[in-house]
Formats: C-alpha cells, structure tokens, sequence
C-alpha cells in the first residue's frame, strides 16, 4: 500500500472554518454546511509568502506503510488528551499534520508544479497565499506515491496531533523556503533564576564568538537589561525543564512581554537548523515541546476529513521510526 493514500475532502463553502492553528482561535464547524467531494483525490499545497515558496501534497498518511516518520518535540500529557478528545468530539478542525522530505533526485517537486486553474485559494492575515489543487487522476496519484515510498519524513508542527492518531498529512518538499524561526522563551514563574549570567551589549556579537562544545543564550529580566548565558551545547534546550514557560516570536515582543510584566524574564535561543533538527529527530532525543517554530503555518479548514465520525488511536508516546498502525 502506498504511504499517502487519496480521500474524498470535506470543504465548507462559505469558507468560515478557516483559521491558522496556533496563530487564531479555533473555529467551530457548522457540520450540515459542509459539503463532501465524490471522488477520493490528493491535493498540491503551495504556501506563497514574500519571496519564497513551499510545495507539498495532501492525503492521507498510511503509517503502516509510510518510511519512518519522525517528530523532533516531545508530547505533554495534558494536551495530548485535550487534543485525542477534540478530535473524537469532530466539532472543529484540527488542520492536517505537516512534514517534509528530501527529493534530492528532484523528481517530487516536478509532481507539484501545475499551471492549472487553482481550486482554492486563502489570502490570510499574515500575508501567505494558500492554494491548493485537487488531484484526482490516477496515473498522476501514483507517480506521487511511487516518489513517496520508504521516504523519510519529519514532523515540522502537529506532535499532540501525530501522537493522537490523526492521519490527514501535508508533505512538503525540503526546501531554502522551509526554516524554523527561533522559538524565544517566556518564564511565567516567580522565584526562578538562571546562574551564571553576564550583562551584555550585543546578543548577536556575544554569540558570534561562542566556544566550540557550547552555547550562548540571551536572557531579559524585569530590570530591563539585557544579559548573557554561556551552557553546554547538550544543556541549551533543557535550562527551563519544570518551568512554567510561552513560547514567543521575535526578541522584541519578548522584551515587552518582560517590561510589560506579563513575564518574568525571557529566555531568546538561537535557530535551529533543519539538518539539526533532523539529527535530534533521528536520535530519538526529543526537544521540549514548542522548541521549533516553523512559519508560516499550513491553514486548518481549508480541507477536511472526517469530522462527523472522526476515530483516532489512543494518545501514544513518541516513538521516532516506529510505523504505527493505521486508524
């Protein structure tokens, strides 16, 4: 059996489903408005934002026979269970799980070329432009699939998701377009300090000369200054295990989280790369939850599948590799 499997795509044509997930509320589904496809199809997924774009395809992810499918972020027991509950109750949609993959021969990325008249087509408030067109012939579903045999894939945004049992899935072409945002810090904790740290006038000049075997982190506290931590390299994504932490986009939102007194202090971390993450992925040594901030995000409501009888697996622990049994 092929490792993306074609589905016949509920849409809601009012488009009043869409949303970001992670980015907008969520949006309840008005479940009699919505209207199913009558045959099963793929779908091409193009994200178009400033310069660049992202190419992928939409199915179904069939994990018993999918190459090794790897998250990168460990899973919180609390949320698993919210997010395994909300999709058994199928009130809202929970937007389809994203991944990427290599297609160093370059025979991928030509499937998903088109110049056909777009299907859909979302504009959303951050400025990317979603198109998607469905792919229902046969000869072009099976050359997608063919290309998609025993491929590695990595789990860029959807962990609680993937862990639930949830099988709609975006797979995406690795990319220069493809990069994870640095993902900063919020301590929401009083009482908790960071030893070691040293006043600093530049983080970026303080990380340039960073030590081999170590890590440079930039820290604001409530008096405004701005201060810098020297780690371990293996210690720089656990200073903050057992805190209660946001994750933030971008040092100066941070910066006015901390004056604002919203947070205690901000902890800013640097990018991580795609090959590291990779790396840790593979290793099966898990980063904290929201470590990555991959952007712009994929839109929910856009397609659907399954919401008025949706099953998932129980909530299952991260194993990376593991092909899990389909749903």
């Amino acid at each position: 059996m092929p490792a993306l499997l074609p589905f016949r795509a509920f849409t809601d044509p009012e488009q009043s489903s869409i949303y970001i997930p992670g980015e907008e509320p969520v949006r309840p589904l008005r479940l009699e408005a919505l209207v199913q496809d009558a045959e099963p199809a793929l779908f091409i997924y193009r994200q178009s934002f400033g310069e660049s774009v992202r190419d992928g395809v939409m199915g179904l992810l069939d994990r018993a026979e999918a190459g090794p499918v790897y998250p990168h972020e460990g899973t919180l027991p609390d949320k698993l269970a919210a997010c395994a509950e909300a999709l058994r109750a199928g009130q809202a949609d929970p937007g389809s799980l994203w991944l990427w993959t290599h297609d160093e021969e370059n025979r991928l990325a030509p499937l998903l070329r088109t110049n056909e008249p777009v299907t859909f087509e979302v504009l959303d408030r951050f400025g990317c432009l979603h198109q998607i067109w469905r792919k229902s012939e046969s000869i072009w579903i099976e050359a997608v699939q063919q290309e998609l045999e025993n491929k590695e894939l990595f789990l860029a945004d959807g962990h609680h998701r993937y862990a639930a049992g949830w099988n709609l899935a975006t797979i995406q072409v690795r990319s220069q377009a493809l990069r994870s945002l640095p993902s900063h810090r919020l301590v929401l904790e009083d009482g908790f300090v960071l030893r070691g740290a040293q006043p600093i006038q530049d983080l970026a000049a303080f990380q340039a000369e960073t030590p081999s075997g170590r890590a440079r982190l930039g820290l604001f506290c409530g008096d405004g200054k701005l201060l810098g931590i020297d780690v371990p390299w293996d210690m720089r994504h656990h200073l903050l295990e057992g805190v209660r932490v946001e994750p933030i986009r971008s040092i100066e939102n941070a910066r006015e989280a901390v004056e604002s007194g919203r947070a205690k202090m901000a902890l800013l971390v640097q990018e991580l790369s795609l090959d590291e993450i990779e790396a840790q992925a593979r290793s099966g040594s898990f980063l904290p939850a929201k470590s990555t901030d991959f952007y712009p995000k994929l839109a929910a409501g856009i397609l659907m599948y399954r919401h008025q009888n949706e099953t998932v697996n129980p909530p299952t622990p991260h194993l990376p590799g593991v092909r899990y049994p389909s749903s």
